[in-house]
């Protein structure tokens, strides 16, 4: 037992002997001078002042240091129960501002590494809306350095590594990329280090280290596990398949998502597109069979004299007439009706949606007839036009008339307008424009009233926790220039192709943060007169990204409505005066 006893003193003399040694080892922090500078307003400067709870000024407490090149954010203060903020601002004379309540007396000041300046009286008490300086210095600490090596796996799959060290205001700095081998490797400073791994597809590797020893190499192997799966998509042949909005193949897709849900789109001309969502998980592969585009359809209606013709529908024998057609995709078709000893005929048709189109009344010439005809009817066409020469000119002159009013009241090539109107699609908007046609160049300007706001975009522009973050939702602006040529196609018609830029302002009126965008536009202008100087008119144009600012990519990232109002497909329709 006294064996024990003496073990046990032996062992509290050794510990009490070390605990010198280890607070010998931190460094010295100092207080060199605090006190109040009597011709600095900065505290009640409209601009930097900050009240307290019980809306009180708060003073302003600036602190240097008189080492070189030292880390005054690497400092803390503590001025018992009187309320402080360390301003996060920095500032050109180099110090680093406290802001706090008034009848502070002593401060406390802490610092990694370094000795504690415990409860140390100001020398004065700290006044409402004053300003004051402080300077410290510390010993320059010297710094040992241990090599750091990363081993990632899986191999090249463009890893990045981020670090950082256990200092209080510390954040995740890049250390390095992956090389082929899957290795990075650079020096730190002796310390206690916070990792994590970052790669597409795969969850972020995390963990830490401590570095101790200068004199050898640290390696961290860090093994990524995978975040998606192999997904292989089907769909009708030809069906153009997209994956969350991008174009990824056709009828058939394998590739890589990562885990979570993702939505397919098939598409098909004159087809309706189809969505089907999908959740992946990293326990694939996985096989998807996707929803059919939806074909978009009409009726063709054919009847023949004589009845019993063939029906080829684009080469593709569809029954003999007189019959019904139902669920003909709509478009172009190329229609030929065939019956033995009759002349086959062709027509073209354009089927509309829910529509019938009726191909009736066809009348098959016999094959023997039509030569009967024409010999019959030679001899009559040359006497034909003498006896009816004056009924036939009496017909064809009445058009000319026409013909030569329609000419004196075409389009005139140069022009002036100015429209009214409103604006469908990616952006819906009230419109007015102005332009003119000068010789058939055409060229205009726009303004546009977006009638659609984004979604509800929380703001917070300052780090003071306790402010909350403000709501704002934006209204889009857009002012658009184009270039076009006019084509007139009659008295009552001209086509113009365009060409411009347009540009969309978003704002809110609880926010002073505004953001812009820019996309070339490419339209097509139709005008259709109703009168000499009223016309109705109709512009469909395709706005092709080109520009935007940061504020407006930092919304668009959290709003699809902001995203989608730079450009893509808009049409725009309306009434236009010109003189």
């Amino acid at each position: 037992m006294n064996h024990y006893l003496r073990l046990c003193l032996l062992m509290l003399l050794v510990l009490t002997g070390l605990m010198p040694a280890t607070a010998q080892q931190r460094q010295k922090i100092t207080l060199e001078s605090f006190e109040l500078d009597p011709f600095d307003g900065t505290a009640k400067n409209e601009r930097y002042r900050r009240v307290d709870a019980n809306d009180k000024l708060m003073a302003i407490i600036k602190v240097s240091s008189s080492t070189p090149n030292d880390d005054l954010r690497s400092y803390s203060f503590d001025f018992g129960n009187i309320r402080h903020e360390v301003d996060s601002t920095d500032h050109d004379d180099g110090t680093l501002w406290v802001y706090v309540s008034r009848n502070a007396k002593l401060v406390t000041i802490r610092r990694q590494g370094y000795t504690t300046i415990s409860k140390r009286d100001l020398g004065l008490t700290v006044e409402e809306g004053r300003t004051y300086t402080m300077q410290l210095s510390s010993e320059v600490r010297r710094v040992r350095y241990q090599m750091v090596q990363f081993a990632i796996q899986p191999l090249q799959i463009g890893a990045t590594v981020a670090v950082k060290n256990d200092s209080p205001n510390a954040d995740f700095e890049k250390f390095g990329d992956a090389d082929a081998n899957g290795n990075t490797s650079k020096s730190l400073p002796l310390g206690h280090y916070t990792y994590k791994v970052l790669a597409d597809d795969y969850l972020t590797g995390t963990g830490s280290f401590d570095l101790t020893n200068e004199k050898t190499t640290h390696t961290e192997n860090v093994l990524l596990m995978p975040n998606f799966a192999e997904v292989t998509v089907t769909t009708l042949p030809d069906a153009e398949i997209y994956m969350d909005g991008n174009l990824v193949g056709k009828s058939q897709w394998k590739g890589r998502l990562k885990a979570g849900s993702h939505q397919a789109e098939t598409r098909l001309p004159n087809h309706t597109p189809a969505y089907t969502p999908l959740s992946v998980s990293t326990d694939g592969p996985f096989t998807f069979q996707l929803l059919p585009p939806k074909p978009i359809t009409g009726n063709l209606s054919v009847a023949t004299s004589p009845a019993g013709a063939v029906i080829f529908i684009d080469k593709q024998e569809q029954g003999q007439s007189p019959r019904i057609i139902s669920d003909l995709l709509i478009g172009e078709h190329q229609i030929t009706l065939a019956k033995p000893g009759y002349i086959p005929q062709k027509h073209t048709v354009e089927i509309k949606e829910g529509d019938t189109f009726r191909l009736e009344g066809i009348t098959l010439e016999d094959l023997d007839k039509p030569k009967q005809e024409r010999k019959t009817k030679k001899p009559e066409s040359k006497t034909e036009p003498k006896q009816e020469a004056k009924p036939k000119q009496d017909a064809k002159p009445e058009p000319k008339p026409k013909a030569t009013k329609a000419k004196a009241k075409s389009l005139p090539s140069t022009a002036f307008y100015i429209q009214a109107g409103a604006q469908a699609g990616s952006l819906m908007a009230a419109t007015a424009t102005a332009g003119a046609y000068l010789g058939g160049f055409n060229l205009e300007a726009t303004y546009g009233l977006g009638l659609a706001k984004s979604e509800t975009i929380y703001w917070n522009h300052t780090t003071d926790p306790d402010v909350e973050s403000a709501a704002c939702t934006y209204k889009p602006m857009l002012f658009g220039v184009k270039l076009g040529y006019g084509i007139a196609t009659g008295s009552s018609l001209r086509l113009t192709p365009q060409v411009g830029l347009t540009v969309v302002n978003i704002s809110a009126s609880e926010a002073t943060s505004k953001g812009n965008a820019a996309a070339v536009a490419l339209g097509l202008r139709g005008e259709l007169y109703l009168g000499s100087h009223f016309a109705l008119y109709a512009a469909p144009e395709f706005g092709v990204p080109v520009s935007q600012s940061d504020t407006f990519k930092r919304l668009s990232d959290v709003s699809s409505k902001i995203k989608g109002w730079q450009g893509g497909f808009n049409i725009r329709a309306g009434i236009s005066l010109s003189f």
